[in-house]
């Protein structure tokens, strides 16, 4: 069920371009917007999720960080972001100060091209999608890698660009978004193929560019299908639950900027529905 969107496009307190989010450990919404073109500024903004409450930004211009993709937080609070274009991994504490900088473009293992999605495990280490090199790869927050798999391919167990990546919280499984594929594949932590979810389509249970996947506490698998414009659903076993479409609205914030400038609402007001 939907229950409200936060953030308003272009607003100075709000989001653009969001590309990837994660909970800190003090409650709070993180939020990774990226700019449209690498090497302008992109910004992490900082929320209350519960009440839509804008609390702060950080914002960033850097040449060893100009394209952004994902973020996760550990338990002492410092966020990680990967970066596609540079091939490394920061790291910034809660107030946006940088601490450390890490990776090193190639293809051996412990190499990155193009890193995607990351995510911590249990014992805080960062299980990183390479998605240019078509593998998985799992690192301390230091930067020393303990595990590399994947391998290019269309066969089950193989990669094509993946992107999201998530993790079981009861075994530690390890659940990729492989992107070109238009599937979800499961994994051991060492890699042995356990589950592939979805195909090719736009039916129920297909995929098209499928860019995120999220597991929950009950082990229900949440997928970002983005070519096909829904989220969908599917239990433990990997049978489709349902979908969500999303339903185009406006937040609270966005109604009062509207309802404070007339020009704006009249111009709305003649936009042709489509």
């Amino acid at each position: 069920v939907y229950e409200r969107t936060l953030g308003a496009i272009m607003s100075p307190t709000g989001f653009y371009g969001p590309l990837d989010m994660a909970i800190g450990p003090d409650g709070m919404l993180y939020v990774l917007n990226r700019a449209t073109t690498p090497f302008d500024y992109w910004r992490v903004t900082k929320c209350l999720p519960q009440d839509d409450e804008y609390v702060d930004e950080f914002n960033y211009r850097e040449e060893s960080q100009p394209w952004p993709v994902g973020i996760c937080l550990d338990s002492d609070g410092f966020f990680h972001i990967t970066d596609d274009s540079a091939d490394n991994i920061c790291t910034y504490d809660i107030d946006g100060k940088r601490v450390s900088s890490w990776g090193e473009s190639g293809s051996t293992p412990g190499n990155l091209s193009g890193p995607a999605g990351i995510r911590l495990d249990g014992e805080e280490n960062l299980w990183i999608v390479d998605s240019a090199n078509h593998r998985v790869q799992q690192f301390t927050r230091e930067g020393k890698m303990l595990r590399c798999w994947g391998e290019f391919g269309t066969d089950p167990g193989q990669f094509n660009y993946p992107w999201g990546i998530s993790l079981d919280p009861f075994n530690g499984d390890v659940f990729v978004a492989d992107w070109r594929n238009d599937r979800i594949q499961r994994f051991t932590p060492d890699g042995e193929l356990v589950q592939v979810i979805g195909h090719n389509g736009s039916k129920d249970g297909e995929f098209l560019h499928p860019s995120g996947v999220t597991v929950d506490k009950y082990g229900d698998i949440y997928v970002a299908d983005q070519g096909n414009d829904r989220v969908q659903l599917f239990n433990n076993r990997g049978n489709f639950v349902e979908k969500f479409v999303g339903d185009a609205t406006i937040n609270k914030r966005g109604v009062d900027r509207l309802m404070a400038n007339p020009d704006m609402l009249r111009l709305r007001d003649n936009v042709p529905s489509i």
